[in-house]
């Protein structure tokens, strides 16, 4: 963390690609083909490397700031923000689906979301923290990309989102370069 406060900024978009060891990698190229293709088919390249990256800067940021003297890596932190996208897009989605595919879709990423969560506590050097700032600014990129889709509240949505993932990487940063001690 003191080297990104010195100037290496590159340090937020390096632990994106980033494993801790072979199991790490296998686990984490497991969720991205289980997952990651299904949602670059569905979503396109663009919005899908868009939320890939807003997740995994974010899953960089809050491990700063949670746990600023720990080493870790921050691929499972993009990971987890494809899934919390996913997340969001059951949610936004819930009234146009069958219910019966709506309620697979809803068990199967909380059951991914739990591991990711959990695996920290079974694998050294695996951040809970990048794995929660990823699931956070995952869910957000996708209300800010696909909000506008909701029939009701589509733009206040979108806006919404806007707001709070700018606030979280402003008030983050600030925290991080004024009260953040290494």
């Amino acid at each position: 963390m003191d080297l990104i406060k010195s100037g290496q900024i590159w340090r937020f978009f390096t632990p994106i690609v980033l494993h801790a060891g072979i199991l790490h990698l296998f686990m984490n190229l497991f969720t991205q083909l289980r997952y990651g293709l299904y949602l670059e088919r569905k979503w396109g390249t663009v919005k899908y490397i868009l939320i890939y990256l807003i997740s995994g800067i974010g899953s960089v940021l809050l491990s700063c700031l949670a746990a600023p003297m720990t080493t870790s890596v921050g691929a499972c932190g993009a990971v987890s923000g494809l899934l919390g996208a996913h997340f969001i897009i059951i949610i936004l989605s819930w009234k146009k689906t069958n219910p019966m595919l709506r309620t697979s879709m809803l068990s199967q990423v909380l059951f991914w979301i739990v591991l990711l969560l959990l695996t920290p506590i079974l694998l050294k050097y695996i951040d809970f923290w990048g794995h929660l700032g990823g699931l956070i600014c995952g869910m957000i990129a996708s209300t800010i990309i696909f909000g506008g889709t909701h029939e009701k509240h589509g733009r206040a949505i979108q806006i919404g989102a806007i707001t709070v993932l700018t606030l979280y990487f402003i008030v983050g940063g600030i925290v991080l370069w004024t009260f953040i001690k290494v």
